[in-house]
């Protein structure tokens, strides 16, 4: 709030009924001001994919996977719980002879293989998954935010450029009809221009809508409210140089969703050795205490106490045939990962290429195309200063020129989009923050 100072002055007093209001009118216009001033916010590129990363509520919800799994971690690979035993017998619904037995004991299972270390490390894999899964998410994320940042953007430009054709088409009516009422043009052609006129006036308040619903579900991705006012920054821009190609293979190994399908692998051979170690049953240690009062002739009765130990071993020791399953996960998994490594190259081949096309042709239609709808305006012009052809010529040059800024938008957009779609193929975003190692 900014604050207001009073001082004394010598001046005439306004009214005592007028002064709290207007004062209160002057406050309410400075916050009105204030709050509208920090409710936008600027936004380019690379700051929308960093708000997307801290604010998108679905990508934190994710996050709590990792969490889980690393609680899973904390409590793998220890022993199962003792056992307490306690019994009690007696003779008094027999003889009768004050006989009796107390017994109380504690058991303990331990495997005979390192079944339990086997154990940790299937959970260090899945607790890798996890982390794998989020940074999918995060690739998968950034390329939806920076498409979506790019189609709100052009749709904005388009709705300037089909603004200056709205005005253009505007005044062009006006001088027909002026030159209508003169007689020196037919009424046909002022309702051609009319009929032009409302036409780009329809599109472009379909454009208007639309850049409404892009700016609608980019600040869904961005994780604030709709009423949220974003002011989109950054131009349509084409590269002075030509772009480098990823590598395949460095790109394909740095694909998280590629780094998954690897830890899949290393999860089946952490099943297949756990179950390989799980074919041994856990061999019970027990140890116990006694306290017994037994009648001994000619002595009477008699109090004796023990402690002892013993080992329960389950039969068969062994299992049988439980490997069958993990060794089949496990050829599935590596030819899963064969696949994936196929698709993923041919996917950043495919991007690239798409990418160096566009960019050329963006460059032809931003570069020599718009060039010549401006050479051809500049004539046009000078010729009708000097009074060699009508207004109607030169009107239309204007209005091609302003097309050929359109078709030229489009084909840099278009390029753009080629862009965040070969970034997200080879995982060229910074932002992933993965780097998972297996066993592989």
């Amino acid at each position: 709030m900014i604050p207001l100072h009073f001082q004394k002055t010598t001046t005439p007093r306004w009214p005592q009924a007028r002064f709290p209001v207007v004062w209160l009118v002057i406050a309410g216009c400075l916050l009105h001001g204030e709050v509208t001033s920090e409710e936008w916010q600027a936004l380019d590129r690379d700051a929308a994919v960093r708000q997307a990363l801290s604010g998108n509520l679905e990508l934190r919800a994710a996050t709590w996977e990792v969490r889980k799994a690393r609680a899973r971690l904390r409590w793998a690979g220890k022993l199962d719980p003792p056992e307490i035993e306690l019994s009690a017998s007696t003779d008094q619904f027999g003889l009768d002879d004050d006989e009796s037995l107390l017994e109380i004991g504690i058991a303990q299972r331990f495997p005979v293989t390192d079944r339990l270390k086997r154990e940790k490390d299937l959970s260090r894999v899945e607790v890798a998954m996890a982390e794998a899964e989020i940074a999918e998410a995060r690739r998968r994320l950034i390329a939806e935010v920076e498409r979506s940042f790019v189609d709100t953007r052009a749709a904005q430009e388009e709705v300037e450029l089909l603004g200056e054709i709205r005005d253009l088409l505007r005044g062009f009516v006006e001088t027909l009809e002026r030159q209508a009422a003169q007689g020196t043009v037919s009424t046909l052609d002022v309702n051609q221009a009319k009929l032009d006129r409302q036409q780009i006036e329809k599109e472009l308040q379909r454009q208007r809508t639309e850049v409404e619903r892009r700016l609608s579900g980019l600040k869904t991705l961005l994780g604030v409210t709709d009423d949220t006012r974003l002011r989109l920054q950054g131009l349509m821009g084409l590269p002075d140089d030509q772009p480098e190609t990823p590598a395949l293979e460095s790109s394909r190994n740095r694909r998280p969703d590629f780094q998954l399908s690897v830890l899949r692998e290393d999860r089946a051979r952490a099943e297949l050795a756990l179950a390989e170690a799980g074919r041994w049953e856990d061999v019970a240690v027990r140890l116990f205490a006694e306290r017994e009062a037994s009648v001994d002739e000619p002595e009477g009765l008699e109090r004796n106490r023990f402690v002892g130990v013993g080992v329960s071993i389950p039969l068969p020791l062994k299992k049988e045939r439980v490997t069958d399953e993990p060794a089949a996960k496990l050829g599935q998994a590596e030819d899963q990962s064969r696949a994936l490594a196929l698709k993923i190259e041919n996917e950043i081949a495919g991007a690239a290429k798409v990418r160096d096309e566009l960019l050329a042709l963006a460059r032809d239609t931003a570069g020599e195309t718009l060039s010549l709808a401006e050479k051809n305006l500049d004539a046009i012009s000078k010729a009708y200063a000097n009074g060699q052809i009508e207004l109607v010529k030169y009107q239309r040059a204007q209005e091609q020129l302003l097309e050929a800024r359109r078709s030229a938008l489009n084909s840099r957009a278009a390029y753009q989009r080629a862009e965040v779609d070969l970034r997200e193929a080879a995982a060229l975003s910074p932002e992933i923050e993965f780097s998972g190692e297996s066993n592989k």
